[in-house]
C-alpha cells in the first residue's frame, strides 16, 4: 500500500483522495443550502413588506396613531433612563 503525506500524518492514497473529496462536496452542498435559505428569506421579507404596505395604504390613519403612540411610549422610557 502507497502511504501520502498528509496534515496529520501519513494516510493510504485513497483515504487522502476520498477525505478532500467529501469535504468539497460538503462545501457544494453547505452553499446551495445557504443559497436556498437566502431566496426562500428574501421572497418572506418581499411578500411581508408587500403585505404591510397594503395595510398601511388601507389603514393610513390607524397606522398613523400606532406609530404616533409607539414613538411617545418609547421617548417616556428614553427619558425616564436619563434621571
Amino acid at each position: 500500500m502507497v502511504m501520502l503525506p498528509s496534515l496529520w500524518g501519513l494516510c493510504p492514497i485513497g483515504e487522502c483522495v476520498r477525505s478532500d473529496y467529501n469535504g468539497v462536496m460538503n462545501t457544494r452542498e453547505m452553499t446551495e443550502k445557504l443559497q436556498d435559505w437566502q431566496k426562500l428569506a428574501t421572497k418572506t421579507a418581499k411578500n411581508v413588506g408587500e403585505a404591510t404596505d397594503d395595510y398601511v395604504r388601507e389603514n393610513t390613519w390607524s397606522t398613523i396613531a400606532f406609530a404616533a403612540v409607539i414613538g411617545c411610549i418609547f421617548g417616556y422610557l428614553l427619558a425616564s433612563r436619563r434621571d
